[in-house]
């Protein structure tokens, strides 16, 4: 392993142009931004998988597969949304790690470049896939629908890793040299770091447990209009709501067990800030798992309850994105900190990038408000 001094030599300097605002509020604003573009992100990838599961079991006609069919339209439907959320709640925090870790995250970038890039091609493959099978009737293209699925999940899946592995090389600023000598234009993905894997893993079946929770909100505005049909919904999505969260608790125990002793003893109460976020987080996911098994039954019918779950899992993974970020900047030290970086503040920069974060999210809430229409008659249902 390089040492701290030999890896200086390897990363390329700042940008000459200072940050507009100190690093710290840049930080502040990269953790908020990265947890709102985290929930759409989770649904995107949770919601493919329950999609392929629903739609897979209406076309060998198992079980209710009639309901089954209906929770996939109502997946299906929401997701273009959530996609473009994720995607519009994605620019930010990318423009602010670039600007906080700019010599590490471009020198990964470079190092994986062709990969790198091609998240834009799955994405966009993605992106139309969902609107073909959202907006299209089911006789549309009817023997292929399945196969654009999966290859819809396929681009979600490969762009998530895509990102974990490159977040994961920008971490490793002392594998650059080698790499970058054993590597041919950028055709090199990282995947040797048990970190990665475990984090990875971590993220997909999060995100089947994030959904669970989104697609049980969906149950709550549904029992009015057919309370059976809202029964069948929180009754589908329990059992993996349950897997998901036994998933993540053993992934996750094995994570901290990865990490180095520095970080090790960080969480485990060396660092009392560090210790509270990390069990904070741990404690609120487990009472999200309590309070929605011991309502088991009542969950969608309760709005009080419904709000109380979205909020604890919402704490939940800001407590999980703040561990992870202090992670990071663990394992980048001492060969670099965000920091020192320079700054000039620039107050009229800065007071636009708030209006118009404000007005966005202002924007998202009252699109969220209306009430839905049917496509044929225009009332709301």
């Amino acid at each position: 392993m390089p040492g701290t001094c030999e890896i200086l030599t390897v990363l390329p300097a700042m940008d000459s142009v200072p940050l507009m605002a100190h690093p710290l509020l840049q930080k502040f604003l990269l953790l908020l931004t990265f947890t709102l573009h985290v929930v759409p992100m989770n649904f995107l990838l949770g919601g493919c998988f329950f999609a392929v599961l629903l739609k897979v079991q209406k076309i060998i006609k198992i079980g209710d597969h009639e309901k089954a069919y209906r929770l996939y339209r109502d997946i299906i439907g929401a997701m273009p949304t959530f996609l473009s959320f994720t995607i519009t709640l994605g620019v930010a925090p990318l423009l602010f790690i670039q600007a906080l870790y700019g010599p590490l995250f471009y020198t990964s970038t470079i190092l994986m470049a062709p990969f790198w890039l091609s998240v834009l091609g799955f994405i966009l493959v993605s992106y139309y896939s969902l609107y073909l099978l959202s907006w299209t009737s089911e006789k549309f293209l009817k023997p292929l629908r399945l196969p654009v699925l999966l290859a819809a999940a396929a681009g979600f899946v490969y762009s998530a890793f895509m990102l974990s592995s490159n977040n994961s090389l920008m971490q490793s600023p002392g594998s650059f040299h080698a790499i970058y000598e054993k590597t041919f234009y950028g055709i090199f993905i990282f995947v040797n770091d048990l970190d990665l894997m475990l984090r990875f893993h971590h993220v997909l079946f999060g995100s089947v447990f994030v959904t669970s929770v989104i697609i049980l909100i969906m149950a709550y505005f549904k029992r009015c209009d057919d309370p059976q049909y809202a029964d069948y919904i929180s009754a589908y999505v329990r059992p993996f709501w349950y897997m998901s969260f036994a998933a993540q608790l053993a992934l996750g125990v094995s994570m901290l067990l990865s990490q180095k002793a520095e970080v090790f003893n960080a969480l485990m109460g060396n660092d009392a800030g560090h210790t509270f976020l990390f069990w904070a987080g741990v404690a609120l996911a487990c009472l999200v798992f309590v309070v929605g098994f011991l309502g088991r039954n009542s969950i969608q019918k309760n709005g009080s309850l419904i709000l109380s779950v979205s909020l604890i899992t919402f704490l939940s993974l800001s407590g999980m994105v703040m561990t992870r970020d202090f992670i990071r900047d663990s394992r980048m030290k001492p060969a670099f900190s965000y920091i020192h970086n320079a700054y000039e503040w620039n107050y009229l920069v800065v007071g636009i990038f708030f209006l118009v974060f404000a007005a966005g999210l202002g924007t998202v809430y009252y699109m969220l408000s209306l009430p839905e229409k049917t496509p044929k008659t225009g009332k709301s249902i």
